[in-house]
């Protein structure tokens, strides 16, 4: 499973928020960064690590 979203560098009054992730089970790779209005912000994906098995 992969997800990509923007992660932004800014703080703001919301009554909206992101579930709980965890982030340990995937890969985070940063696609491109920014900044526009003063704000930094970064497109993200994250893939899902794949589970070794132990025989």
């Amino acid at each position: 499973m992969n997800c990509c979203w923007t992660e932004i560098d800014a703080s703001a009054d919301a009554d909206v928020y992101f579930p709980q992730f965890d982030a340990y089970r995937y890969r985070r790779t940063v696609e491109y960064t920014a900044e526009e209005q003063g704000i930094q912000f970064a497109h993200v994906r994250y893939e899902r690590k794949r589970k070794k098995w132990i025989v």
